[in-house]
């Protein structure tokens, strides 16, 4: 992707503080405070939604959303890069799997599935639960574009060739066929 203004940083998904909606909150917070050109997207629902939109009410560079799962890959398509901070435990990570099927530049936290489809500097970024580590592995990206890009690319790559429908379908019937027998 080209050096676009503002970059466009997405946080999406289920608003609750295992998947690091407080954690975020804080990173938000010090990117903003920086001379960034940023503008953040802020997709889903949960319990710690009032939480958020109290702490950015009047922001101009925050903004909240929802949109339905078949849109997933398109809005992620709008952003450049994608934080999933989970602190807790998940599988496979459905936002992290639209954003990079989107094509953007993914910084998560290395939990449950997340590390089998990130592999850090290669596809995305896989950092710490933490502020400072989020914060600077955001920045990196920030301020050098075609590493951005590189990493979208690839990210895109690894969802096409990984996790693409062809290739679940395909798993999928193995699966049947040995338990159902041929």
């Amino acid at each position: 992707r080209p050096w676009a203004k503002p970059v466009k940083i997405i946080f999406a998904g289920r608003f609750v503080e295992h998947r690091g909606t407080r954690l975020m909150e804080q990173v938000i917070s010090v990117l903003l405070a920086g001379s960034y050109d940023l503008l953040f997207t802020l997709a889903g629902e949960g319990p710690d939604l009032l939480r958020l939109e109290q702490r950015f009410a009047g922001e101009q560079r925050v903004r909240f959303m929802r949109y339905s799962p078949l849109d997933a890959v398109r809005v992620h398509g709008e952003h450049d890069i994608a934080v999933v901070p989970s602190v807790g435990s998940q599988g496979t990570s459905f936002s992290l799997a639209e954003a990079m099927g989107a094509g953007c530049a993914v910084v998560a936290s290395p939990v449950g599935g997340v590390t089998n489809m990130i592999i850090d500097g290669y596809n995305g970024r896989l950092v710490a639960a933490r502020v400072d580590e989020l914060v600077q592995a955001i920045v990196q990206l920030i301020v050098t574009p075609t590493y951005r890009a590189s990493l979208g690319t690839r990210a895109m790559e690894t969802v096409a060739m990984g996790f693409g429908l062809d290739r679940w379908k395909k798993r999928w019937s193995e699966v049947l066929t040995l338990v159902a027998g041929p």
